[in-house]
């Protein structure tokens, strides 16, 4: 799932117990974003996402944008007195399924080498790769500069 973090900053995600994808894919203790563009693999993102109000909030509050992910939510009716309950569907986009002027998009704000390696690694449309592997070079040269400086 591709997430837009709209601050600069990087952000910590501290994983907890409840976190169980989310330990076994990173390995550590904590996610970090970067400004811009991150990847975060669907399952993990959910999770995420389902555990932790403050992620939720920052997604209402437009800090954190699910980019062209499809939210879908749905009430189901309470039982025996029950109330209903609300749950919320999240289908998210790869990368190499956007249009050429979203991944253009993506690209163009990803500061992680690690990401636009692995956006490079499932994309086969020569112009977008191209487009990758510039970026990577610029900025490992350091010749690529923020729009906000």
């Amino acid at each position: 799932m591709i997430i837009k973090f709209n601050k600069v900053r990087l952000k910590v995600i501290p994983l907890t117990a409840k976190n169980k994808k989310a330990l076994a894919h990173y390995k550590g203790s904590e996610i970090v974003l970067t400004p811009g563009f991150n990847d975060i693999p669907e399952d993990v993102w959910k999770e995420l996402r389902e555990n932790s109000s403050r992620i939720r909030e920052d997604v209402k509050n437009k800090y954190l944008v699910e980019f062209k992910a499809k939210v879908e939510e749905k009430i189901i009716k309470g039982k025996d007195g029950k109330p209903d309950e609300t749950v919320t569907k999240l289908t998210g986009k790869e990368f190499n399924k956007l249009s050429e002027e979203d991944a253009k998009k993506v690209i163009e704000d990803t500061w992680t080498i690690k990401t636009l390696e692995k956006f490079a690694k499932d994309e086969t449309r020569d112009d977008i790769r191209n487009t990758i592997l510039d970026r990577i070079k610029g900025i490992k040269d350091r010749t690529i500069k923020d729009k906000k400086e």
